[in-house]
């Protein structure tokens, strides 16, 4: 099934290679979906330890 989420963007500093990810994770956050996003988050952050926004 589809994701329904809808289109999020931040401008960080996280590596071009996990923003998809991290805005991924910014619409799951505002769909009320806390516990996937806080997973995804945390997946962000061990792939860019620099991304300060996914602590």
């Amino acid at each position: 099934m589809p994701e329904h989420l809808g289109t999020t963007h931040l401008e960080t500093n996280c590596a071009r290679a996990v923003t998809p990810a991290f805005d991924r994770d910014v619409a799951l956050l505002h769909s009320f979906t806390y516990e996937e996003a806080d997973t995804g988050f945390a997946d962000v952050a061990a792939r860019d330890p620099g991304c300060a926004m996914a602590h």
